[in-house]
């Protein structure tokens, strides 16, 4: 029986970060959570999640497993210790090109793939996702853990795996990888996990991750979705 491999995808090419969003499409395209940051389309879902693959290999790692090298059975993108997925800073030329005044990503993250997919939604939408999700966002992890503790972690941005794969402890081989790691350096992990039902908690906390801070609706007009902060101390 074939064995499934994990490894680091370093400087991915845009043939192997199109299969990690393949993979992160299947993973997500049924989840209301992500037709909600979407505006409702499942099909921005495959370029949204590609941007943040592409940040994560920018400010982080990205991680894979699968049966072989070309097989993307699972996917976790990691934001390094010391880096930022949001960037408070105003970036002028990419700001431009998403056709907005609130800055949301640093500029080198836009070029990753973020301009792009906020340049495609309507202006309602964008002004929703940078006005309320990332404000809303950003607020309930601060109130959580405190300003300044998430930079310091290693940040789970995502964490994907095929439906025909799940269920095989994929998730945890991939979040384990830098579990070992941060608990060697002495480092803590935090994310936000989304659960549509409040039933999220166990897994995580099997993982030896704790719940911080209360759990927040985030809604609009397609759909609402609980999130949680989660961390995990070395």
């Amino acid at each position: 029986m074939a064995t499934i491999r994990v490894r680091q995808l370093l400087d991915p090419t845009p043939e192997q970060l199109d299969s990690v969003a393949h993979t992160l499409y299947e993973a997500f395209k049924d989840e209301t959570s992500a037709l909600v940051a979407n505006e409702g389309n499942a099909d921005m879902i495959r370029p949204y999640q590609r941007a943040g693959a592409s940040i994560a290999a920018l400010a982080g790692e990205l991680w894979i497993a699968g049966y072989g090298d070309d097989d993307y059975a699972g996917v976790a993108a990691w934001i390094a210790p010391g880096r930022e997925l949001m960037d408070r800073c105003a970036a002028s030329a990419y700001l431009h090109a998403a056709q907005t005044t609130v800055p949301v990503y640093s500029p080198a993250h836009g070029s990753a793939g973020m301009d792009a997919v906020l340049a495609s939604f309507s202006p309602e939408h964008r002004k929703w996702y940078q006005e309320y999700l990332i404000p809303r966002s950003r607020a309930q992890l601060e109130e959580a853990v405190g300003e300044g503790y998430a930079k310091a972690s290693w940040y789970l941005l995502i964490l994907g795996t095929r439906p025909d794969h799940q269920g095989r402890g994929i998730g945890k081989m991939l979040f384990d990888v830098i579990a070992q790691k941060a608990s060697a350096g002495r480092v803590n992990l935090c994310f936000c996990a989304v659960t549509e039902d409040n039933v999220s908690d166990p897994l995580y906390e099997s993982w030896g991750c704790v719940r911080r801070g209360p759990k927040r609706e985030f809604s609009n007009c397609w759909g609402s979705y609980i999130n949680a902060v989660l961390i995990k101390a070395p």
